[in-house]
């Protein structure tokens, strides 16, 4: 009966320690949170999808918040694909902005992939767009990761919550 017990308790324990319900591969972030995100001068605060801060990318801020580490602080080992989801608002349908994936080592740029925005069809709605990665083999756990949007024409759109998987 303690054993029963005691397993119960743990499990509620751990199952309350991830209040997100994601896998350990899985980061989320609102922009509240800057740990293993990068630079936080494009967050604005007033109008996001969700909680009170997004990422706004204009004639003045050309790259968004977004995810800057190393693989080793994320993953066990290299993944094969990096999935990312993120809500997006726009001014105008179809803005010519990218989701950018790229990789250094020393410094170095190794690996570098953009895919566009191409599910923002309407102006002025938060839209979900989803973009996933294949992993090149060539990569090494100590390089080091980008995750960001990539506004070439400088037009005004929002970044809100990004969620990237590693699989």
């Amino acid at each position: 009966m303690r054993k029963i017990l005691f397993f119960t308790v743990m499990s509620v324990i751990l199952f309350s320690c991830n209040k997100t319900g994601k896998k350990a591969n899985e980061f989320s972030n609102d922009m509240d949170n800057v740990k293993i995100w990068g630079s936080s001068s494009s967050v604005v605060k007033g109008f996001a999808h969700s909680g009170s801060y997004a990422s706004k990318l204009d004639s003045v801020t050309e790259f968004s918040f977004g995810m800057q580490t190393v693989f080793e602080n994320v993953v066990n080992k290299i993944p094969k694909k990096i999935n990312v989801s993120l809500w997006v608002y726009s001014l105008r349908p179809n803005p010519d902005a990218t989701v950018v994936l790229s990789v250094n080592s020393n410094g170095q740029p190794k690996y570098w992939k953009n895919l566009g925005l191409n599910g923002v069809t309407k102006a002025r709605e938060w839209t979900e767009i989803n973009a996933s990665f294949d992993v090149p083999d060539n990569l090494d756990i100590k390089d080091g990761i980008s995750i960001y949007i990539w506004n070439p024409n400088k037009q005004e759109l929002y970044i809100d919550d990004f969620d990237i998987s590693f699989e």
